[in-house]
């Protein structure tokens, strides 16, 4: 009896569970040199086409750049 009052309740309480989504974009990627070792510290920059807003940064240990909470649209990516 407990078990099929927990099954009815599932419905009403999974939108309370699940994870907010949001309209923000993400890049990321791997600088790499030609033989395919990876880049300490290289400069990374986008930049929105419409807006010109622009971020930069570099990359870490592994040669990874992430850019985080980008809004939509078109960008220009720069090593």
């Amino acid at each position: 009896m407990l078990s099929r009052a927990l099954l009815m309740l599932i419905p009403v309480l999974l939108p309370f569970c699940a994870p907010a989504q949001n309209s923000y974009g993400r890049f990321t990627g791997r600088v790499t040199d030609q033989q395919g070792a990876t880049i300490l510290g290289a400069k990374v920059k986008i930049k929105q086409a419409e807006t010109n807003a622009a971020a930069a940064t570099a990359t870490n240990q592994e040669g990874v750049y992430d850019f985080l909470n980008q809004l939509p649209g078109s960008y220009v990516l720069s090593v």
